[in-house]
């Protein structure tokens, strides 16, 4: 800032002596004018009155009668007035003494007397006044000489005072020119230097974002930069810091919400499930207790599950029909509760392993399934929870009661099948009748960056329905089988596809209006479709196990299976693929990734349209 109001002041001052230079020359120029020029134009115009005097007294002289004679001295008198005007000018203007005038003036007078005298006694007739008059002429030459000699010195004086104001304007323009040459220089110099040091100066806060960003690239620990000024870089390196904290908060934040979807999707026992659940929970946002508790099967209380840090004393259960205790709003309003800036003499006092525990802040997120709270989990800590924390507990809320919700009710079916076998109230008959069928789950997945967020719901599972409920597990993934309660309005969707992120993705399209099967290979699938008879296949082409191209045949061969549609799912779709395919046996095609409104546009265009397959 020093270096640039430098140049500007320099550039100020040079304006400034260029302004007073050039007024200093326009006076030099304009005294030349109004005194040199003009002294020397009034001399040659009294000079010139006077040639017109002389010239009027000898026409006077030699005029033959009285009219000539009137006419040389009005020639006279004009040229006299013109002369005395001049001297008066000249008084004014004339840059030397002034007594040079007025003995200039004196002469003037003395000879116009001495002419006018002259011109009277040549008029006379007689010897003595020719006589007289011979000597009036003597002293007239002696008055106009001095006369010229006089304005003479004037005009040189005038000619002399032009030259000197020229040389002064010269110097002064000189002058003018080394002075601005030499602000010019320093100018140059005081940019020079400014644009040196402004170098070094932009050169190491530069380095240091340039090392701060390569860090924050690479994302090692120490990626704020350590340039510290109050100028325009600090403020960048600050707002860089800024955004680097901000980034990497986020960055831990997904960490966190990955690894805390990774550890409730891969424990599916309720316990182990509250255990590493809670324990992550407890670590990641800083509580010092957490507990969850459930609700009873006579649903009038909120029962103790788990927990971290809870006395043995302390794990009580809530009135779930009173609503009481940090439940008492959540039950009420069944959204999360937060409750801030806990007193010391509040009534939220708890027994812990360590004593007696007063939280400063206390969150409450209720589990809802079709509108009832199942299940509640409260967070407790004796700081206040950081915004990590907060965004923390609101990004994996909507996954954790889908996950307890999912748990329970899986709970709900493995407790019923134990019943089952342990009565066998069901007769051997009605058994054999029974053919297992898929239920209708809805899944959503939601992909982000380095992390999956897993969304099951379970619901409409009442004890008539699960009575005749089997668990069986293909591979990693468990699936529910209902054999009654298939909703037969639907149409039955097959779904053959190896990845299971593609096949949950293609399900969870499916759910809300068709009932879903699923298979992972071709050879399942055929067998699925020999079973079930869907009204639809979904298959992938590029699937283990038999050629694609002939479990379209084996479909198409059996009488029973002829009439089901078959759309093909392609990746790198290509023209000739399509054709070939078409020609193969498919009905239609959809292109990987899926599109939709293009998918649904298909499989109801297959089902409800105009395709004939006899």
């Amino acid at each position: 800032m020093f270096g640039f109001s430098a140049i500007l002041l320099s550039i100020l001052i040079l304006g400034f002596v260029t302004w007073r230079q050039t007024v200093q020359i326009n006076h030099k120029t304009t005294a030349m004018f109004n005194t040199s020029l003009q002294v020397r134009a009034a001399i040659g115009k009294l000079e010139s009155a006077i040639l017109t005097i002389r010239l009027g007294a000898g026409n006077r002289m030699i005029a033959k009668n009285n009219q000539q004679k009137l006419a040389a001295s009005q020639l006279i008198g004009i040229a006299e007035k013109d002369a005395l005007r001049q001297f008066d000018f000249l008084k004014d203007q004339y840059p030397g003494q002034p007594t040079d005038i007025e003995e200039s003036e004196k002469s003037f007078i003395n000879w116009l007397i001495s002419l006018k005298e002259s011109a009277a006694a040549g008029s006379a007739d007689t010897d003595q006044q020719a006589d007289g008059s011979f000597h009036s002429i003597n002293e007239l030459n002696g008055f106009l000489e001095q006369l010229l000699t006089r304005l003479k010195k004037i005009d040189n004086f005038a000619s002399d005072n032009t030259t000197a104001i020229k040389a002064d304007s010269a110097q002064l323009s000189a002058a003018v020119n080394r002075k601005l040459l030499l602000l010019t220089t320093l100018i140059i110099a005081i940019s020079l230097l400014i644009s040196y040091f402004l170098s070094r100066a932009v050169r190491q806060p530069v380095r240091q974002l340039e090392d701060a960003a390569s860090r924050f690239k690479n994302r090692r620990k120490n990626e704020s930069c350590s340039y510290q000024s109050k100028n325009e870089f600090g403020i960048i390196a600050e707002s860089f810091n800024s955004m680097a904290v901000e980034i990497q908060n986020t960055r831990d934040l997904n960490d966190r919400v990955a690894t805390l979807g990774a550890l409730m999707l891969s424990e599916y026992d309720p316990m182990k499930f509250f255990r590493v659940t809670l324990n992550t929970l407890l670590e990641y946002t800083g509580s010092q207790m957490i507990a969850v508790f459930l609700l009873s099967k006579d649903k009038k209380t909120y029962d103790h599950f788990e927990s971290i840090g809870l006395s043995r004393s302390g794990r009580g259960s809530f009135d779930a029909i009173c609503y009481e205790g940090e439940l008492g709003a959540v039950l009420s309003s069944g959204k999360l509760q937060h409750i801030k800036n806990i007193s010391e003499n509040t009534r939220y006092t708890y027994h812990t392993v360590s004593g007696r525990f007063i939280p400063r802040e206390i969150i409450t997120l209720p589990v809802l399934t079709d509108n009832e709270v199942i299940a509640v989990l409260s967070l407790f800590t004796i700081n206040n929870y950081s915004e990590q924390s907060l965004k923390l507990i609101d990004r994996i809320s909507n996954l954790f009661c889908a996950r307890v919700g999912g748990i329970l009710a899986l709970q709900k079916i493995r407790e019923s099948l134990q019943n089952r076998e342990s009565t066998n109230e069901l007769p051997e008959d009605q058994q054999t009748e029974l053919q297992p069928q898929p239920v209708v789950a809805t899944m959503a997945i939601e992909a982000a960056e380095n992390r999956k967020r897993g969304i099951i719901e379970l619901s409409h599972l009442t004890d008539k329905s699960l009575q005749n409920i089997k668990l069986s597990r293909t591979g990693e993934t468990a699936d529910l089988i209902q054999s009654t309660s298939l909703n037969h309005d639907k149409p039955v969707v097959l779904v053959v596809e190896k990845n299971a992120d593609n096949r949950i993705a293609v399900k969870s399209l499916l759910t809300n209006d068709y009932i879903v099967l699923e298979a992972i290979d071709s050879i399942s699938g055929i067998k699925m479709a020999r079973k079930h008879r869907p009204n639809l296949i979904l298959m992938d082409m590029a699937l283990p196990g038999t050629d694609d191209i002939e479990a379209f045949k084996r479909i198409h061969s059996n009488g029973k299976l002829h009439q089901i549609y078959i759309i093909a799912l392609i990746s790198n779709l290509k023209t000739s693929d399509s054709e070939t395919i078409l020609s193969r046996g498919a009905d239609a095609f959809i292109a990987k990734p899926i599109d939709e409104k293009l998918f649904f546009k298909t499989i109801n265009s297959v089902l409800y349209g105009e395709i004939d397959r006899e």
